[in-house]
């Protein structure tokens, strides 16, 4: 029996060499019916199927669920995944973390297939290291066992011998719910076939990860994770399994994780951290839903010595900043539709300076990308980053918040090279601003990579 199976699941098209073409939405449909449904379903019930709450709450969670199978099977359509029948014995994930520089939230569904998504990000090491990754291990025994390492070097260990252990996959709080997501969406397991014992009778897995970064950094490191999951598992599955071939398909992947796990979310942390350097990365305005990325040629070390990161020290909170997002783009507010309109032009004048080498312009695309934000998500900005950027402005080109906002990591090019030791001068001489901390941020050339042993 195959290792990997066609999973029943909600599954991104990816239309690669190596995979089946994705199946065309007519577009009579796409605009008279899976659109429509997609609109008219409040935005976070839509991408957060399982935290539907308040009046009528059991009719809701049914109307959401309805339109939730229907319309996510057509914007993530089916595909296959093929195992050697064998697992390996062990194979390792990692991968570099992603800084946002312009076109965040234009890669969120409904935004990224309605209007169309453009978004220029760059692959980093965090003071040199490569925090994010995931192992696969070969057991005898017929049983999935998964480990969890987090930031403050806690570790969870849990077991699942039986499907019912696996239940339990879409709550985001749940022991291991990641990990266990992305067993179902590999097609390792199936949760509504034979017992586990006989689906795993040729063998069972270990799955680890590790995220060496603070929770809500803002530098995609949960959608990185997936990525590395993903990998790891893939590769565990199929001696062939090839990274490079296979990064467009991981990107795709691992929106069908998010999915699974119902926590939803873009596209651009996958690219981000899956696809070493700067890249430009863009969604076309159609179903299903697909990412294309191209590299951004930039001088070496040209963002080395003037990428500077600083934790605020206090988490964003992505849910509530994306369930305002999605909120004005299905009632369509003033501004939010031209707002978009500028983060894909504003990914675009970002990768040309990128590759023209011309910082003080990427600066004022960061500048311009950081008030787009903050029009597209009330709360984008606490008042104390606002002092923040106020009081490092004169020492740099740009400063934005990454990801979401609200918190986490900023991101600073400065206009000197190596001016940490100024920038730490500067916070230190504010001391209303809290505890920050200052990283070196440096390109990541390679991306996700995967070792076997």
């Amino acid at each position: 029996m195959p290792l990997l199976r066609r999973g029943a699941h909600v599954v991104v098209a990816h239309a690669s060499t190596t995979a089946p073409r994705a199946r065309e939405v007519p577009r009579r449909d796409l605009e008279t019916d899976v659109l429509p449904r997609l609109r008219n379903v409040a935005a976070e019930d839509l991408w957060r199927p399982g935290d539907v709450r308040g009046a009528g709450g059991a009719a809701a969670r049914r109307r959401v669920a309805r339109a939730t199978r229907v319309s996510l099977r057509e914007a993530y359509d089916d595909c296959d995944v093929v195992s050697d029948g064998a697992w390996a014995a062990e194979l390792e994930a990692t991968a570099p973390l992603r800084v946002d520089l312009a076109g965040g939230w234009t890669d969120t569904p409904p935004v990224a297939f309605e209007h169309g998504g453009v978004v220029t990000n760059v692959a980093v090491r965090l003071d040199g290291r490569r925090p994010i990754g995931a192992r696969a291990t070969r057991l005898d025994a017929p049983v999935l066992r998964f480990r969890v390492e987090t930031a403050d070097g806690s570790v969870l260990e849990t077991e699942a011998a039986a499907l019912a252990d696996l239940d339990d996959r879409s709550n985001p709080q749940a022991p291991a719910a990641l990990l266990k997501c992305a067993l179902v969406v590999c097609g390792v397991v199936d949760p509504r076939g034979a017992p586990l014992d006989v689906q795993l009778a040729a063998g069972g897995l270990e799955v680890a990860s590790w995220s060496r970064v603070p929770t809500g950094s803002g530098l995609g490191t949960s959608s990185i994770l997936a990525a590395c999951l993903v990998a790891a598992i893939g590769g565990a599955a199929d001696a062939a399994y090839d990274v490079d071939a296979r990064r467009r398909d991981i990107v795709h992947d691992v929106m069908r994780v998010e999915q699974e796990l119902t926590t939803g979310g873009g596209w651009q942390d996958n690219v981000g951290g899956v696809y070493g350097g700067a890249k430009i990365a863009v969604s076309p305005p159609r179903l299903p839903l697909t990412v294309d990325t191209t590299a951004v040629p930039m001088a070496p070390g040209l963002l080395d010595a003037h990428l500077v990161l600083a934790y605020t020290g206090r988490a964003r909170l992505a849910k509530n900043l994306l369930q305002s997002v999605l909120r004005k783009w299905h009632a369509r507010l003033p501004g939010i539709t031209t707002t978009t309109d500028a983060l894909v032009a504003g990914a675009r004048r970002a990768a040309a300076a990128l590759e023209a080498g011309d910082l003080a312009r990427l600066g004022a695309a960061l500048d311009a990308y950081w008030a787009q934000k903050k029009t597209m998500a009330d709360g984008a900005e606490p008042a104390f980053i606002r002092d923040m950027i106020a009081a490092l402005r004169p020492r740099v080109h740009g400063a934005a918040l990454c990801g979401a906002g609200g918190g986490g990591f900023l991101c600073l090019i400065t206009k000197q090279p190596n001016d940490v030791d100024a920038i730490r001068r500067v916070l230190e001489a504010h001391a209303d601003l809290g505890d920050v901390s200052l990283h070196v941020a440096t390109v990541d050339r390679e991306g996700l990579t995967l070792a076997r042993s």
